[in-house]
């Protein structure tokens, strides 16, 4: 007879197993799937690097997009710089954001984007984004790796802003060097009735 121990180990065995083969894992430990389609019942925006999109009380702009191999940081309550590199066969896309209040009230950031945006290569795969510690920190830096490494300005995305104000600062992803970044999305609610797909083509 079949004891409930090993029937749960079973069941614990079949969920991983189908979770693994339905989501794939890419460079850095960043999501990587081939659905990109909306739902049926979302609206799809559709923009390019530099223009305006309202959301709500809100207004996006991708303002520009770099592809390297380096990047530097302000150290942490430090006026010096700190250096990263990307992990073999991969490369840093740093992706420059504007989001602006138009509303009338003092609101925190996350309320446009209640997820991170996802950036989607001419591969058509998908990628989450990244962190400096999802790098590999350099200790000895070259003068090349001075020459070559781009500035990164970490995007704070939980600041509350006020009318007239905005916010704006970079977010990062990994992709194989043999990738171009396509396009970024977003995911937006303006309601729980409303929800909404930004597209910006970044090439």
């Amino acid at each position: 007879m079949v004891s409930k121990q090993t029937v749960t180990i079973a069941v614990i065995a079949i969920v991983m197993l189908v979770v693994g083969i339905g989501i794939g894992y890419g460079v850095a430990g960043t999501r990587v799937t081939t659905n990109i389609m909306p739902t049926p019942t979302q609206r799809v925006v559709e923009a390019i690097i530099r223009q305006v999109i309202q959301v709500g009380s809100w207004r996006l702009a991708v303002l520009d997009v770099k592809e390297t191999t380096y990047i530097k940081t302000k150290t942490l309550f430090f006026d010096t710089w700190s250096y990263y590199q990307a992990p073999k066969c991969t490369k840093i896309v740093i992706i420059k954001l504007r989001i602006e209040n138009v509303g009338i009230e003092s609101t925190y950031l996350s309320v446009p984007t209640e997820l991170m945006p996802i950036l989607v290569t001419d591969a058509n795969k998908m990628y989450n984004n990244v962190y400096t510690y999802n790098l590999q920190y350099i200790r000895v830096v070259s003068k090349e790796i001075e020459e070559k490494a781009v500035e990164y300005n970490e995007l704070n995305m939980f600041p509350k802003v006020d009318p007239g104000n905005y916010v704006e600062g970079d977010i990062m992803f990994l992709i194989p060097q043999t990738e171009k970044p396509a396009k970024l999305i977003f995911n937006c609610w303006q309601s729980p009735f409303e929800p909404q797909t930004i597209v910006i083509k970044l090439s």
